[in-house]
């Protein structure tokens, strides 16, 4: 475990080793972690090839006017940005719109019982309901099963 932390540690100052800006005591202790690391080496080796080839590009001047058009287009992209009783707006609408669905919800959900009495249900006998359970299931008569399989006549 604490190797990964070693890692963490040289991983986060890896740019400023590249860069040779760390302070040499600091610089020392990222080298023989390295030494050990190969994870740590390769994104160091990595990062200097990149380095490497960055600099064999052809240097590219800006124009004089750069920084001011730079900023120019912040400020016009901040005038684009909505007002802040917009963007509050924008963020509480949903608040009263779950209200009124959790309204609707708890009064579909809990409404009062009806005082016209219980809902009217046809007259079923329970053993017509278990003759219709039979022909939809005909296995599922356990008995019905077994005299089935030992070749009776299917009645219990």
């Amino acid at each position: 475990m604490l190797w990964l932390i070693e890692c963490f540690k040289v991983r986060r100052r890896a740019v400023e080793y590249v860069d040779g800006v760390l302070p040499p005591r600091e610089a020392e202790a990222v080298r023989a972690h390295l030494e050990k690391c190969p994870r740590c080496r390769k994104l160091v080796w990595e990062m200097l090839r990149v380095r490497e080839v960055l600099s064999s590009l052809p240097t590219v001047r800006a124009r004089p006017d750069f920084a001011e058009h730079v900023w120019r287009g912040i400020e016009a992209r901040e005038r684009r940005k909505p007002a802040p009783a917009r963007l509050l707006w924008r963020l509480l609408l949903p608040i009263p719109a779950l209200a009124v669905a959790l309204a609707l919800a708890f009064l579909l959900l809990f409404r009062a019982p009806s005082t016209e009495g219980p809902p009217v249900v046809a007259s079923v006998k329970a053993s017509e309901v278990h003759l219709a359970y039979e022909a939809a299931y005909p296995l599922s008569n356990i008995y019905a099963v077994g005299a089935y399989i030992s070749g009776g006549s299917g009645e219990g």
